[in-house]
């Protein structure tokens, strides 16, 4: 199913070639990025509410990983019934295919947050730095994101960089909100 929203320019002649047709077709497209980001903030959201509970390691992963799994499937759900409402033709097994290939990358943005997290656990850190350490990667991460996207739109590299700060500035009150929390 190739919906509108699934289609982006083509470099040649000002073509039209469905999203996602490169090297990692069926998951990624336009919007993708967004879902990745989408998926470090409800990771670390969790995480971050989590260790404030003082749970276990086990517990805290766990929960992490059920918000990730609850956000995706609220997001697909969303996606099938938005698409129903813009294109009533299409079946709904198709439609919650293609919310499923699409949104999948929420998933994959909230795992780094989690991997960090029991990686720094097993090393023997405690948990409120562990999650200091994985809450730190989406601020950089964000940053680094609204960098390249400022340079993407031809900004120069000042302006870019100022964009990539107020970004990541922006990520860091997640970290900053969590420490108050403690």
């Amino acid at each position: 199913m190739l919906l509108m929203r699934d289609r982006v320019p083509n470099s040649e002649a000002g073509a039209v070639r469905p999203a996602g047709s490169g090297v990692v077709a069926g998951w990624w497209g336009p919007g993708s990025m967004a879902l990745v980001l989408y998926g470090l903030i409800a990771a670390g959201l969790a995480l971050a509410i989590s260790v404030k509970a003082q749970l276990s390691t086990a517990v805290i992963v766990a929960a992490a990983l059920a918000e990730l799994v609850l956000f995706f499937v609220a997001h697909a759900y969303a996606d099938v019934l938005g698409e129903r409402y813009e294109h009533p033709e299409v079946r709904l097994t198709e439609r919650v295919d293609h919310a499923v290939r699409h949104d999948v990358v929420l998933l994959l943005g909230g795992l780094p947050v989690i991997v960090i997290f029991g990686a720094a656990r097993a090393a023997g850190v405690g948990a409120s730095v562990g999650a200091d350490l994985a809450l730190g990667l989406p601020v950089l991460l964000f940053g680094a994101f609204g960098y390249l996207s400022a340079r993407r739109g031809r900004v120069s590299r000042r302006s870019a960089f100022v964009e990539g700060l107020a970004v990541a500035v922006l990520a860091a009150a997640v970290l900053l909100l969590k420490l108050l929390l403690h």
